[in-house]
């Protein structure tokens, strides 16, 4: 529970400072679920590709990460009764290069996820007033 609050509190921050749209709250998470998905899965290739043992460390526990995400994700669809499915993603196909070049696409994608993807969640969310549902 804890977590599922931490999460929708930073999705809430990040209304307040950045801009992108969702048709709906279920949609905007659907979208998150979406982004995080593939997230794990370009860490996982990542891991896969990488040069140095410890940088494959690295992109594997980022993989594990950006999956709980997911499934906090999931579970907020479905508990707070937006969803009886669970969320679905379309999984990317992931180009891999050099250790340097992976860090830089997944510094691009947190990024993404920070300023736009969370906020399109938070702001819909905001709107339909099912912050307050999605705490409980």
């Amino acid at each position: 529970m804890i977590k599922k609050i931490s999460l929708l509190l930073s999705f809430v921050f990040a209304s307040f400072v950045y801009g992108q749209t969702a048709k709906s709250t279920l949609d905007g998470l659907s979208q998150s679920y979406n982004g995080e998905m593939n997230a794990s899965a370009s860490y996982a290739e990542y891991a896969k590709a990488a040069k140095n043992k410890s940088v494959a460390a690295m992109f594997r526990a980022a993989s594990a990460a950006e999956a709980i995400h997911a499934k906090l994700l999931n579970e907020i669809a479905i508990s707070s009764k937006l969803s009886t499915a669970p969320l679905k993603a379309t999984i990317n196909a992931v180009k891999t290069s050099s250790d340097v070049d992976n860090f830089k696409s997944s510094i691009a994608g947190e990024t993404y996820e920070y300023t736009k993807m969370y906020h399109a969640f938070s702001k819909v969310a905001s709107a339909e007033k099912k912050i307050k549902m999605l705490l409980i």
